[in-house]
């Protein structure tokens, strides 16, 4: 069998290399959770997909034809290797998507309240909070092209927040909300970004208060003040709860015995737990009032943006951005 000329052979190997990538393509992307490398590497094999048959053709014409074509041929596959690493961000944060950079040139003030771990909390710079709310709204940022005002977030108290919202001051309102009827005549909610519910945090130093069977008139109980907790407390036990403005003030006086338990999105509860261990804190296992468990961002009534907002967070729950970030602040524990 006579040998294979040079071109041919190179011809060969590209020819095999498109037809493996083909076949891995689907694998690819079912095996895809964050999702960035495995969308470039599916961008690399559609590329080279694209001459495929390019390739075929070239196999057709004579040897002198062939030596030019294959040399142009691994230029082509070169720049098909290389092209996506270049564009590994844009791809990774929804280049193919049709809202991609839809709210380039928009300035958006997006509020923030900051006492909310681990949706948001401050770090070492009042302006720049982390937290999950600050990722997704972050990753949100790369997807559309939006600029923050004064390229920062506004940490503001929950009331003084929504007063801004009413009167049309901001854009935006993140911190560890949830969806309430009492906002909605004069905001807009995202669709839900997250799902919790209520749950209870006491001292192992003193008597265990496992679930809303436990909470008497006479149990003292701490909640958040304009939360989903208070309502709770005051609509569905006997307790007069005491509010708080800051609830770290009210771990404290758990832990001290000043109050029997606090009342909180089970998010929050757990974060707290393992944050200061010294507290000797536990939370309860009992998860209740799951329906008011909804956590969103609050827009402004005039906000233009809600629809491609709500494309762009559909697509982070679709490529495991949510799930990842998640993950990280240890939300579904």
């Amino acid at each position: 069998m006579q040998d294979k000329s040079r071109p041919e052979a190179i011809l060969e190997t590209v020819r095999f290399l498109v037809d493996g990538f083909l076949c891995l393509e689907s694998r690819l992307y079912l095996h895809s959770f964050d999702g960035r490398a495995v969308r470039v590497s599916i961008v690399m094999v559609r590329r080279m997909s694209s001459f495929a048959q390019l390739i075929y053709a070239v196999n057709s014409l004579s040897n002198k034809f062939r030596v030019v074509c294959a040399a142009l041929l691994m230029l082509i596959a070169t720049a098909t290797l290389v092209a996506p690493q270049a564009q590994a961000v844009v791809v990774g944060v929804g280049g193919n998507k049709p809202y991609f950079n839809s709210m380039n040139g928009v300035r958006l003030k997006v509020l923030v309240e900051p006492q909310s771990a681990p949706f948001a909390i401050l770090h070492d710079n009042v302006a720049h909070p982390v937290g999950f709310d600050i990722d997704v709204m972050y990753d949100l940022q790369r997807r559309l092209g939006f600029q923050l005002v004064e390229n920062r977030f506004f940490p503001v108290d929950v009331r003084q927040g929504f007063d801004m919202l009413y009167a049309h001051d901001a854009d935006m309102l993140i911190g560890g909300l949830v969806a309430s009827d009492k906002h909605a005549k004069n905001t807009q909610v995202t669709d839900v970004i997250y799902s919790s519910g209520l749950s209870i945090i006491y001292s192992n130093k003193h008597a265990a208060v496992e679930s809303p069977s436990d909470i008497s008139e006479n149990t003292k109980i701490g909640v958040k003040h304009s939360s989903s907790a208070e309502e709770y407390i005051r609509g569905v036990t006997k307790a007069n709860p005491k509010v708080y403005n800051n609830i770290i003030m009210a771990y404290y006086e758990v832990s001290t015995g000043e109050i029997d338990a606090v009342v909180a999105d089970r998010p929050s509860l757990k974060y707290f737990e393992k944050l200061i261990p010294v507290a000797d804190l536990k939370v309860s296992e009992s998860i209740f009032d799951v329906q008011s468990g909804q956590f969103v961002f609050y827009l402004s009534k005039h906000f233009e943006y809600k629809d491609v907002i709500n494309k762009a967070l559909k697509d982070m729950q679709a490529d495991g951005t949510i799930y990842r970030l998640r993950k990280k602040w240890n939300l579904d524990s």
